[in-house]
């Protein structure tokens, strides 16, 4: 019996000395983050192509990613971000990140007098992923809409590598009032459709200190984190046993319409813009699903009544070919171009 009661102490007396074991490590870690500068991680990378191998015939080429990518910090709404005030670089592409942690240059608090602000949201393809600073569609537009109108138009560049609809929400609950946007160009599409068994949203950081510090203290031997595209091939980013779409179409419609109504909020008029991609230039056409979340973001333009700029149609008309785009998803700087002047042909006649 004495046995028994002294096993059973020794086994309560290990689990206090666990408990406050760990309780001591969790503080501990508390203390680390707190002491720490802002945590990194690697930026989301496309992996749609094989690694300094052109994607298909004739595509342009896309600037190298060295190593695990850029860093860029964790955040706790949205799941990562740039930098801010940062400086970063793929391949021969350098980008400057503003002190809001996006890109281009630093945004006045209050638009000056007569002047036009433009807003864009989505992922790397609306970012401008491999393409210069002021080459990206919406500094085209900018560009263009301020010399055909005599106004001063400016771009303000929202999108981020991987962001899906809900995470372009985020950047605009939280930016927007800063910005104070007169156009919101809502053009999220591929990192909400693309499908996936391995799920990557915003969201998910563990509420222990402890597991973010031991994770970030593993970063540097943890492979990059990557954004799967479509892969004709390799079964990338396309339907398929165990995979499903990182956002539901009704899930994609509800968060087009919320980003709507955020955006009117802040006074901004918004405009769509669907993004063309390789398959269109096929005879066949874009894959089913692609075409359906293509559908939804039409449908709610209609229903609210905004302008729509139909990217793959603007292209066909305007004979676009393998080397407007990088990738399955990333135009070139001359698939910026022709997105630029698809996008200020739809708004030059709407801006007051």
């Amino acid at each position: 019996m004495s046995s028994r009661v002294s096993r059973g102490r020794k086994l309560l007396f290990s689990g206090v000395v666990l408990l406050a074991f760990l309780a001591l490590f969790e503080g501990g870690a508390r203390i680390w983050e707190r002491a720490r500068p802002a945590p990194t991680m690697p930026e989301p990378v496309p992996r749609s192509c094989p690694d300094g191998q052109p994607c298909f015939e004739g595509a342009a080429t896309l600037p190298p990613v060295d190593g695990h990518g850029i860093r860029m910090a964790e955040q706790r709404r949205a799941g990562w971000g740039f930098v801010p005030g940062s400086q970063i670089t793929h391949g021969n592409v350098t980008v400057t990140i503003n002190s809001l942690g996006l890109r281009g240059p630093q945004i006045g608090p209050d638009p000056e007098p007569g002047e036009v602000r433009l807003f864009s949201l989505g992922d790397s393809s609306v970012y401008g992923y491999g393409v210069e600073d002021g080459q990206v569609f919406l500094d085209v537009t900018a560009a263009i809409l301020s010399d055909e109108t005599g106004m001063d138009v400016l771009s303000v560049n929202g999108a981020l590598p991987g962001y899906s609809s809900r995470q372009a929400l985020t950047v605009l609950q939280d930016v927007g009032p800063v910005v104070r946007p007169d156009w919101l160009v809502i053009a999220c599409i591929w990192s909400d459709l693309f499908h996936t068994d391995e799920p990557l949203d915003a969201g998910g950081e563990s509420p222990l200190a402890a597991v973010r510090m031991m994770k970030t203290l593993l970063q540097p031997w943890l492979p990059p984190r990557t954004i799967g595209w479509w892969d004709p091939e390799q079964g990338v980013g396309t339907p398929g046993p165990g995979k499903s779409p990182r956002v539901a179409l009704g899930q994609y419609m509800d968060n087009l319409h919320a980003l709507v109504l955020e955006g009117a909020k802040v006074d901004a008029r918004p405009v769509f813009l669907i993004l063309p991609a390789p398959v269109d230039l096929d005879p066949a056409g874009a894959p089913a699903y692609v075409g359906d979340y293509r559908a939804a973001m039409a449908t709610v333009a209609e229903e609210i009544d905004a302008p729509l700029v139909d990217g793959p149609r603007y292209f066909a008309r305007h004979g676009a070919g393998p080397t407007m785009f990088f990738d399955q998803v990333h135009p070139s700087a001359e698939g910026h171009r022709l997105l630029g002047e698809a996008l200020a042909e739809a708004l030059e006649d709407r801006l007051d």
